[in-house]
């Protein structure tokens, strides 16, 4: 079992990283990649077909075949790398109502995608994998200087986070907190809110609460701020920071957010295949790619890669951190756009 003191450490340590140079990252995304064909070969029974002539040393990234959401889920069972996972099996385990905070076999977290491509993925993660993703978010997901003195500061005051659900139970929003490690507890306090129970009810609990920290999708998180214009809700003051999560959030919804709250608003761009692909940037807008723990292509219809500045017809995604079920190269109908230019703010 993680201990708060390694989760401490290891949230320091991904706060560390942001400091350094983009060749250095670079140099261990590459590091992480080789690794995980390494382990996809010798562990997938899919992969080991699938890559068969492939050099995992020395191939280029172009070598490597894509996969798509169909692909993974007709070769599920092949493709994970503990033949104890059986598709069948985790859609059962999904569908029972007492599932939510517990654990698939005793040891993987599992949630399910919106299916907003017309087919909801099942997507399975360890113990290791949840505490990194949480760690990462205390590191990187907020506004506060990454220095080692404010990133201790900000663990050991206790931040109270809220989060404003929306859908089923058991996606990658939900599962982030139900699925929250022990180690993470003594550094927040979560209040995970439901869109369903009514926007009274909501603004009842969040003025309890008090929230530093408030997660939601933009077009709720717009209704909470006519509620705060109207005197109903009373955030303003006590909110550190506003995380907009799961659709575009557009520049008016950004700066009325910003006005009506004053706090920093962050833009996170993310899939439940790899909830750790990006941070959003607190002065600049946009989304800042975690390149030592994801791989984000933007390319064409072709899936050949389009130039930063020019918008591409889908991503391809490389989760470095899930060993359980590895997603390399993972096809994802989004447009994205990668910027020209290094952000304005001197993240790497």
């Amino acid at each position: 079992m993680l201990s708060s003191l390694t989760m401490m450490k290891t949230v320091m340590q991904l706060a560390r990283l942001q400091r350094c140079s983009t060749a250095h990252l670079r140099e261990l995304q590459e590091k992480r990649f080789r690794e995980l064909l390494r382990f996809a070969i010798q562990n997938s029974a899919y992969y080991r077909d699938r890559f068969h002539g492939i050099d995992p040393e020395h191939c280029r990234l172009s070598d490597v075949p894509t996969l798509c959401k169909s692909e993974l889920m007709a070769n599920f069972d092949r493709l994970v790398t503990d033949p104890a996972i059986k598709l069948a099996d985790a859609q059962r385990f999904l569908d029972d109502k007492s599932s939510p905070g517990r654990l698939y076999l005793g040891r993987y977290s599992v949630w399910h995608t919106s299916g907003s491509e017309g087919q909801p993925t099942i997507v399975l993660a360890d113990r290791r994998e949840m505490a990194l993703i949480c760690a990462v978010r205390m590191a990187r997901g907020n506004c506060l200087p990454k220095t080692y003195r404010n990133v201790l500061r900000h663990l050991l005051r206790r931040s109270r986070v809220a989060t404003v659900r929306v859908g089923r139970a058991l996606n990658p929003s939900g599962a982030m907190l139900d699925y929250t490690p022990r180690a993470v507890r003594p550094f927040v306090k979560i209040l995970a809110l439901q869109h369903s129970e009514g926007i009274g009810r909501i603004v009842e609990r969040l003025n309890e609460f008090r929230p530093h920290f408030l997660t939601g999708y933009p077009h709720v998180l717009e209704s909470l701020a006519e509620q705060e214009r109207s005197g109903r809700l009373r955030l303003r003051g006590g909110l550190v920071q506003i995380t907009s999560i799961a659709e575009p959030l557009s520049s008016s919804v950004r700066e009325t957010l910003q006005n009506t709250f004053a706090a920093p608003v962050l833009d996170i761009y993310a899939m439940g295949e790899c909830i750790q692909l990006s941070e959003g940037c607190p002065q600049f807008g946009g989304s800042h790619v975690n390149m030592d723990l994801a791989m984000l292509e933007v390319v064409d219809g072709d899936n050949q890669p389009v130039n930063p500045g020019a918008a591409g017809s889908r991503v391809l995604v490389t989760n470095l951190c899930n060993h359980v079920q590895p997603l390399i190269r993972y096809e994802v109908n989004d447009v994205v756009t990668i910027s020209p230019k290094p952000c304005p703010c001197g993240s790497p």
